[in-house]
């Protein structure tokens, strides 16, 4: 009696791991979110999107990306929220939820940073979490706190630099990278600092074009209200 009931355990096991190897990828993410496995699950469900281009798998991706980000804002673990707010960010870049969220990440790690004596890390963060606020409250309590870790008072947006077209290379780079990341590299080499924005903001390098090529091609795209104006 107890071989035949171990023997039906094997089968049904055996069905099991069967079943699963054949599972298409949307099941799977299906199952994993079910699990609350939300990292495998948003993993399959762009596995999915690639495989059929059904628009909704990508959606759910998002969304298990998002739930796992908020799960990791209440435990504190910052870094891993930022990590995959962001991957939510490049898949769709106008994702409010995901803005939202890393405001209050980062809001929250400037705090920690501040408390701690890390006065420039805590400068930084809080400059990324006023560029990515989405409620008033945000915006409005990033700004007191930059108050508190700078003395500066701040009028307008902490993260904007004024630019002309006129404007030269490095200080156009800078700008740039405020807009991009809320906080400027300057001790990284100017072409490194190029490279890095043509990346992340165009996807690829042009290191075979002349510097100021190069700045202008992301002029073009990182600070297109420069364009209209006359040299």
């Amino acid at each position: 009696m107890k071989l035949g009931v171990v023997r039906l355990l094997l089968i049904l096991l055996m069905l099991g791991v069967f079943q699963r190897a054949h599972a298409t990828p949307a099941e799977l993410a299906h199952e994993a979110f079910k699990d609350k496995d939300f990292i495998k699950a948003g993993q399959y469900y762009e596995q999915a999107y690639n495989e059929e281009n059904v628009e909704v798998y990508l959606e759910n991706a998002i969304t298990a990306y998002l739930n796992y980000s908020f799960d990791c804002l209440n435990e504190k673990d910052y870094s891993e929220c930022i990590k995959y707010c962001e991957k939510v960010l490049l898949i769709s870049s106008t994702d409010k939820n995901a803005k939202e969220i890393l405001s209050d990440a980062y809001y929250s790690r400037s705090s920690k940073y501040f408390y701690r004596g890390f006065k420039r890390k805590s400068e930084q963060d809080i400059l990324k979490s006023f560029r990515y606020s989405v409620l008033p409250e945000q915006k409005e309590r990033a700004k007191n706190f930059l108050v508190k870790i700078s003395g500066k008072k701040y009028s307008q947006n902490p993260v904007a630099k004024k630019v002309s077209n006129r404007s030269s290379a490095p200080e156009l780079i800078e700008a740039m990278e405020l807009k991009i990341y809320g906080e400027t590299f300057e001790e990284t080499s100017v072409i490194d600092r190029v490279g890095k924005l043509e990346k992340d903001v165009l996807g690829r390098s042009y290191s075979n074009y002349s510097l100021i090529e190069r700045v202008d091609n992301l002029k073009k795209r990182i600070l297109p209200e420069l364009m209209g104006q006359k040299s």
